[in-house]
């Protein structure tokens, strides 16, 4: 059996953009089964990527650029859409650390992950200002074992 650890939420601060497009989960696992094997260097990237982000996770400047690595890498699969490419570069040059698309893709959310409350703050306004939808998440810490 795995064992659990629990998150660091203490020290993640997101923001979730919504691109107010549908995917379709069914399809996009479909389409990349299709495009085997010329897909398998990206999602073993995509895996190699994982096992990173798992060794930072309690640290945001470290995950941040890992976060857009990673949708770099949805994009060159073709997961990715222009609204959500466009949303991750919106969180971006208002100071997230990093920034992906959510899910399978084609539509949905992309979430942000920022430094600090303010930065939170700041994302949103101008979110609100661009009409972009989104809000804050904030994280509730539960039990630990």
């Amino acid at each position: 059996p795995m064992a659990w650890n629990p998150l660091p939420f203490s020290s993640w601060h997101l923001v979730v953009l919504d691109s107010q497009q549908r995917g379709n989960t069914k399809d996009q696992v479909a389409r990349i089964a299709e495009s085997r094997p010329g897909s398998a260097p990206l999602l073993s990237a995509i895996g190699q990527l994982v096992s990173r982000v798992e060794e930072v996770l309690d640290q945001p400047d470290e995950l941040g650029p890992l976060l857009s690595e990673n949708h770099r890498l949805l994009q060159r699969l073709g997961v990715s859409t222009p609204r959500l490419d466009e949303l991750v570069d919106f969180a971006l040059q208002h100071d997230a650390l990093g920034a992906k698309l959510s899910g399978a893709g084609g539509g949905g959310v992309v979430f942000a992950l920022l430094e600090t409350p303010a930065h939170v703050d700041r994302l949103c306004r101008a979110a609100t200002q661009s009409g972009v939808v989104g809000w804050a998440c904030q994280a509730l810490e539960g039990p630990h074992a």
